[in-house]
């Protein structure tokens, strides 16, 4: 019978290891092997083919429901609340470059005027901003826009 360890000292191995190659990661993104943004994008089709065979094997729901409630909260508020502030300070710039065209449409989208309060042409105004809103969306799209 082969012989393993027994798991609590793997899993304290695998956390300490694990722990201490933040450099190791660090090293591998600034010089990686091949370039990622090509390899990735020659991946398209098997990535696709891989979400289709997740989809047929309902595979989404089945980690929800082995997940748990419990799980995501504990990781949400484990990991995520320390992370929140942190990601949300490094996407600044990115975040302002993403949302300055869908403020360029808000700015320049001629809405009907107002009516009374409740009347149906209001909601046309809501109409209006959504699809021109919606539009944007589907032109950056459509154009690789990031």
């Amino acid at each position: 019978m082969p012989q393993v360890r027994d798991a609590a000292f793997l899993a304290e191995k695998w956390q300490r290891n694990a722990q201490n190659a933040a450099p190791n990661y660090t090293l591998g993104v600034q010089n990686p092997k091949k370039n990622w943004a090509e390899e990735t994008a020659k991946a398209e089709d098997r990535w696709a083919q891989g979400v289709q065979d997740a989809i047929n094997r309902k595979a989404f729901g089945a980690g929800v429901r082995k997940a748990g409630v419990e799980a995501w909260q504990q990781g949400a508020i484990q990991k995520g609340s320390q992370r929140y502030a942190q990601g949300v300070a490094l996407a600044k710039e990115t975040w302002q470059r993403e949302w300055e065209p869908y403020r360029q449409v808000i700015l320049n989208t001629k809405l009907p005027e107002r009516g009374p309060k409740g009347a149906p042409q209001n909601y046309e105004r809501v109409r209006v901003m959504g699809e021109s809103l919606r539009q944007e969306k589907l032109r950056r799209q459509a154009g690789g826009a990031r």
